[in-house]
């Protein structure tokens, strides 16, 4: 699982003569947040506890959580020459989907300022021959670490 220290747009840019001349825009998470996720993802048994309950296809290994970069786009990437690409426009992007961009986005431009946090189970390394056989297990364990997090730190009784 990657929970998001910044967010990428990897698809923003002109259109050129010469070509695609990329512009990313990032969006930061604030450093408070982060600290709290990042005690949240080293607490002990934190994967037994988030597989509870859960009933289906399990990855093979469990991989302990980290913090890192997403990027977002507009399409579904099935290539790793594509994906080498990403990784030179950011060589520290970690997770790649189509949404966190824009909710991290309009938190930002939102005049309250929420806290924005999110999480993403990768089910595919974004090849050509990936499938859907983890999805349910990713989206289960993202949906049961925000709610622990936002348990955690979010509510009134933890501010």
């Amino acid at each position: 699982m990657s929970v998001q220290r910044g967010q990428l747009q990897l698809q923003s840019g002109k259109w050129a003569s010469d070509g695609f001349n990329q512009e990313p825009y990032q969006v930061p998470t604030d450093h408070v947040t982060l600290t709290k996720l990042k005690v949240l993802i080293n607490s002990d048994g934190l994967i037994s506890e988030l597989e509870q309950g859960f009933n289906g296809n399990r990855p093979r290994t469990a991989q302990k959580p980290e913090i890192g970069v997403f990027t977002s786009g507009s399409a579904v990437i099935a290539d790793q020459q594509y994906i080498s690409q990403i990784e030179g426009i950011h060589r520290k992007v970690s997770a790649l989907d189509m949404e966190v961009f824009a909710v991290h986005r309009a938190a930002e431009l939102s005049p309250y300022k929420p806290p924005c946090i999110c999480a993403k189970t990768v089910v595919d390394l974004c090849r050509k021959d990936k499938d859907d056989e983890l999805h349910a297990y990713g989206s289960y364990i993202s949906a049961k670490f925000l709610i622990k997090a936002i348990n955690n730190f979010f509510t009134l009784q933890s501010l």
